[in-house]
This record gives C-alpha cells, structure tokens and sequence, in this order.
C-alpha cells in the first residue's frame, strides 16, 4: 500500500520534529551520557550490557545483587538487543539515543500528531494538539529520569491510532501491525500499555454505542478484528507472562504488593489544571515539597471545556470529554471527590494495584485535554485569523515549559554526564578477575559502578536496610556502633551495625563479598551517593572502615574510590567449607562436580534463597532448603564415586517455553504480513 504525504502534512511534520529536536537538543547532539533517577541504566558499561546479549534468564544478578526474580523481565528484549548491539562494538551512547532517547524526543509529537488529525482533519488544531501531549509538565517531568515510562507514553498514540484503524478497516494486517506496536509499547513499560488499554477499551465500548455499529452484519466481524492485536500480543509476551503465571510471580511480585503512597501529593485541583505537585520549571528540585499552581494553568481546563461546549455536536467530543474526567479522577488519587476510588481499584480491580500512585494515569488525561482542545483550534478553522491566534496562545502557554529543558535546568536526563576516570580504572581492576565474587559498595554504587553476572554489585545501605538489618537485629547479642558523627543522624548510622556485631565478617564471608568499595562524592554529575542515602560524611566512614579488621585497603590504581578487601570471602557454591568445582552456564544453570564422600553433606548455594532451585545428582532432584535465613542448601546422601549435578532455577523452563511461543508468534506474524502485502501488491497488477 502506498503512502502519499501532503505538502501541508509534511510541513506540519517537520515543524513538530524541529520543535522536539530544538526541546532535547542535547540528547541528540552531544556525544555524552545521559541518566539519572531510573535511568541510570544508560551510563553501564559495555561489559554490563553484554552480558544481557544472551538468552533471557529470569533469575537477574542485577536487583539487590544477591539473586532474585528479575521484576522487570518483560523488558528483556530492549536490553537483549541493546547488549547486542554494544557487543557488535557500538557505543553505548549511541545505542541509548536509538532505544531511548530518540523516540522519547520524537515520537510523542508525531505519533499525537497523526492521532489528533484522524479525528479533526485539521492540520493547525493536530500541531496544537501534539504540543499539548509532548510538552505538558507531567509528560516532560517523567523524561527527566524515567525513560522506560516516558518511551511508552511516546507510544501511547499510535496504539490509539492503529486500534481505531483496525476498528474501522476491518484488516487482518492491520490488526497484526497494531499488536506489533501493542507489543512494542509493552516492552517498553507494561503498566503504560495496562493504561492505554483503559483508552482502548472505552474507546470499543463508544465505537459500539455511539457509532451505532450495525450488530446484525459486523458484530463478529468486529470483534474478531477488535481481539487481534491482543491475541497476538498475549503469545508475543510469553517469554515472561508464560513464567510469571506458572510460577505465582505475578501475584508475590514486590511490584504489586506496595502500600498505596502519595496521596498527600496528588490532588482534585491538580489534576483539573493539568499540574504536577514537582513542577518548579528547573528551579531546583522539589524534594517532596508540593508546589503550588501557577495562575496560568487554570486556562488549560478552561480551554479544554470550551473545545468541548463549541463541538458538541460532533460524537467523538463527548468521548475525549470522558476520558478527561476519568483521567482526573483517577490522577487525583484519594483527594474528593470520591476518595475511595482509587484505593477500591488499588485494592480489587486485577493488575491496579501496580499502581501505588497515581502519576501514570496523566497520561489519559493528556490525550483527552490535548483532543479538547484540539477541537477547540479547528472549531474555528473558517476564521483563519482567529484560528491562528488562539493556536498561537496556547502553543505558547505550552511551549514556555521547554524552557528548562533547553537550558538544562530541569537536570535530570538534560544535563550531559562525564564518568569519572575512577570508575573506569576501577571497573578494569574487577573485571579482569574471572573468579565470581561480590562487591558492596557504601552506600551504594551510584550511575557509574561497575558490575556483572560474575561480579554483582550490593547497594549496601539499601540491602542492610531491606534485608540485613532486620535479620540481625532480631537476633541476640545484637550490639550498636556509636554515633560519632555530627553529620550522620541516628538512624541512617544504624547501617554501621553491619560492621560490629560478632557474626559480621562471616556474614560477609558468606555473602561473597570480596570488594568494600567506597566511591567518590560525584557532586559534578549530581550523583553523590552519600548526600543521597543520608551518610554525607565520607571521612568518618572511611576511618570507620579503616577500623574493621577484617578489612583491608587495596590499591586498585584509583586515586579517589577506596577499595577494601575482605580476603575470606566464600565461594559460590561450597560443601561444608570445602569450595566444589563448577561451571556457570547462567545465572539459572550451574554444572557442579561432587566430590566422592563416605558420610551425607550439606551443599550451600549462597545466591538468595528460593525453594524454586533445584539440586538434580543421579536423577534424583534435591529441593532447596533455607540457609542462615538467606541462602540455599541441598543434604545429601553419601556417594563413592565423583558425581555430576546440576543445579537449576525450575522456573528457568517456562521462559524456554514462553521465548518460543513468542518467537513463533512474532515470526509467523511477520511472515503472514509479508505474504498478505505480496497479495495485495499482486492484486493491484
């Protein structure tokens, strides 16, 4: 099928991309990193992302560094082709703008663009309409450090665009093309795909209602049409949904069991002027700190109203006017009115409850006020002056919030990134150490640290407070290190608890931590971990640590990262306190030769206990059991001669299974759409 572009249309293309190109200038003209926040995974090493250029492993080194289900295994495919991609010998930086920062800067203003003109066929009103979806303050604030979210959000319009045009045309290529881009968007960020499905599926609901489809002839039909793109896309995401459900996954994940937060940020006046409670427009951070609404921004809903009372006779008004209401609503989070709404969606309706606040679901409102008022420029279409004006005004209502982006102050993903030579020197230093090992790192590792599948990396204080502290502290003898900081307050000292009690070093020993490493304050990249994770005296914990002696400093050729060794630090696998000889096939699969043994003898694994692993000796399969209330063993009987075992995560199987149902799927899909567009060429001979 032939695509023809007017000039009009091409005009109007390049003034939106020039207005995104100009907005994110730096991403696409400064050869530096970018990250910050959850986007931090853009300043990796090359040796960090190659390892993720191999089949999907669902048990991940790359959370809390001990071993657990990798809770964000839906997005494996971007990972897998960005390791792919650096371990053909691109730089990373190149292949972050490709994934991320790209279509991030792009994609919004052209994808709302065509959205918005399929549904007023007017090309000034579909520019003001685009500006309205990409450069609101909600859809900018996400692009400072959560490029996953903000790469979906982009998607978000074409979705919508495909599934009307499925609904309407009726076409099984169509159909395919839109559970491509479905399935594209879910790879990105899940939960803003279970979003725009909220557009989606109102959107059917209308389709039936309002434009009083003929039930007799194409209910079938339509529907058929309708379950398409999502029948392709529950295959599609096998390779982690397939897993996820076997295992219980979905209903033990952390990500669905948080509390409900933010209510006290989130409010029914905020979410009517279309405002985000951190907005400062790059005048610092908020900090937690709400900030109150510019005067200004109460002509946002007013435009949007009167888009809606100067086109009520058109139907799809009334729908974008829907949306804009369930968009505030569920923004508002508990404020009134209707205060339990979302805590009853939080707590009842399947899959809400990932959504422990509520900033997500802007992006509904953004497409129902960017449509209203869109409806408002073409309502005047045949007063050409006036038309332009009101264009004019409320393109520049929304372009000022750029501002901070264009100069940076917005920080975040908008101020270039330089890695300290430290790191550098220090990830050359590990990495040429091919036994597996751990490192901790005080408080934690920050944008630049180094880690792998054979040398993970704890974010200490974090793992301390999460899992090691609690442990300790509940048993006896658990004594207190002195505050003799001034700078440290009593709490966050807790996380020197670690270092004194009786069991510490062994509990290091055990965790495999052969590296303490201290890194340096990077106030340059705003990244000091010790201002962040409330230890900002460097000093006093380097002298604390001078004083633990079981660890040591160790030239690591750093000038400013102090390295200690922790020089018994425990294998991997072990038998009593004999290390065993294995090979590492994943972070799933391990090969372990066992010595022959007259007398039964306990296996310790120490990556973090799961009774999903599997010890399997002479076919005979040996369950996990919990270890020092971390770890796994396995008891086994005596055997005379050498054995081969294999340890496994049995979970590991379903994503086998899932990846070729997806494989299949994404395969056949593009070959029944390559056939279909052979046919429909020939046709046309």
């Amino acid at each position: 099928m032939r695509v023809t572009i007017s000039k009009t249309t091409a005009f109007c293309i390049a003034v939106i991309l020039t207005i995104s190109v100009v907005s994110h200038w730096q991403w696409f003209f400064k050869n530096s990193y970018f990250g910050w926040g959850d986007a931090r995974l853009l300043t990796r090493f090359k040796e960090s992302w190659i390892s993720y250029a191999n089949f999907p492993n669902i048990w991940s080194m790359y959370g809390t560094g001990l071993g657990e289900i990798d809770l964000i295994f839906s997005q494996y495919p971007i990972y897998m082709v960005f390791g792919a991609l650096t371990q053909l010998g691109f730089d990373a930086r190149l292949v972050s703008k490709l994934i991320f920062l790209v279509p991030v800067a792009l994609i919004p203003a052209l994808g709302s663009y065509l959205l918005i003109r399929d549904i007023t066929r007017s090309h000034l009103s579909s520019i003001i309409g685009s500006i309205i979806y990409s450069f609101n303050v909600n859809a900018l604030l996400t692009q400072t450090g959560s490029l996953s979210i903000s790469a979906a959000y982009a998607l978000a319009p074409v979705c919508f665009l495909m599934f009307i045009k499925a609904l309407e045309k009726k076409s099984i290529r169509l159909g395919l093309v839109t559970g491509l881009i479905f399935f594209l968007q879910s790879i990105y960020e899940f939960r803003i795909f279970y979003v725009t499905a909220f557009v989606l599926f109102f959107y059917l609901i209308f389709y039936f209602v309002v434009k009083k489809e003929n039930y007799s002839k194409n209910l079938i039909r339509t529907l058929y049409h309708t379950a398409l793109p999502f029948i392709f896309l529950a295959f599609a995401t096998s390779y982690w949904l397939f897993p996820y459900l076997m295992t219980g996954s979905i209903q033990t994940n952390p990500a669905f069991s948080r509390p409900l937060f933010g209510d006290k940020y989130a409010s029914f006046k905020q979410s009517i002027a279309f405002f985000s409670p951190w907005w400062t427009a790059g005048h610092g951070y908020a900090n937690g700190v709400v900030q109150p609404i510019p005067v200004y921004f109460w002509t946002i809903p007013t435009l949007a109203l009167l888009g809606f009372i100067l086109n009520t006779k058109s139907q799809e008004a009334y729908f974008f006017l829907f949306i804009s209401v369930l968009g505030i609503l569920l923004t508002k989070q508990s404020d009134s009115p209707f205060p339990n709404l979302y805590l009853w969606l939080f707590q009842h309706f399947p899959g809400f409850n990932a959504f422990r606040e509520s900033s997500k679901f802007f992006l509904i409102l953004s497409i129902g006020y960017s449509a209203l008022i869109a409806f408002l420029v073409s309502f005047f279409r045949s007063y050409k002056i006036i038309s332009l004006l009101i264009a004019a005004g409320i393109g520049a209502l929304f372009l000022w919030n750029i501002k901070p982006l264009i100069t940076g102050q917005i920080g975040g993903l908008f101020i270039p990134k330089t890695r300290p030579q430290d790191f550098i020197v220090l990830k050359d230093f590990l990495h040429g150490q091919k036994d597996f090992f751990r490192t901790a790192w005080i408080p934690a590792a920050g944008m630049w640290g180094y880690y792998s599948d054979i040398h993970p990396k704890i974010d200490l204080h974090t793992v301390y407070f999460d899992i090691l502290g609690p442990m300790m502290a509940s048993s006896q003898g658990h004594v207190r290190a002195p505050n003799k900081s001034s700078l440290i307050g009593d709490v966050n000292h807790q996380f020197f608890d670690l270092f004194v009690q009786s069991n510490s070093n062994e509990l290091l020993d055990s965790l495999n931590i052969k590296y303490v490493i201290v890194p340096l304050e990077d106030k340059a990249n705003d990244d000091d971990v010790f201002v962040n994770y409330g230890l900002p005296d460097r000093e006093y914990l380097l002298n604390f640590l001078d004083g633990v002696p079981y660890l040591s400093r160790v030239s690591a050729g750093t000038s400013e990262i102090v390295v200690y060794e922790n020089s018994n630090f425990k294998p991997l696998i072990l038998i009593g306190p004999s290390p065993v000889h294995y090979q590492r096939l994943s972070s799933s699969e391990y090969v372990i030769q066992l010595p022959p043994t007259d007398e039964a003898s306990q296996l310790v694994f120490t990556d973090a206990y799961h009774p999903a692993w599997t010890l399997t000796v002479n076919d005979q399969s040996y369950v996990s059991e919990k270890f020092q209330q971390l770890f796994n063993s396995f008891s086994l009987p005596p055997h005379a001669q050498p054995v081969t075992a294999r340890l496994f995560f049995t979970p590991q199987k379903y994503v086998v299974y899932g990846s070729t149902i997806s494989l299949a799927s994404l395969l056949t899909t593009l070959l029944v759409l390559l056939i279909l567009s052979i046919r429909a060429r020939e046709s046309k001979i």
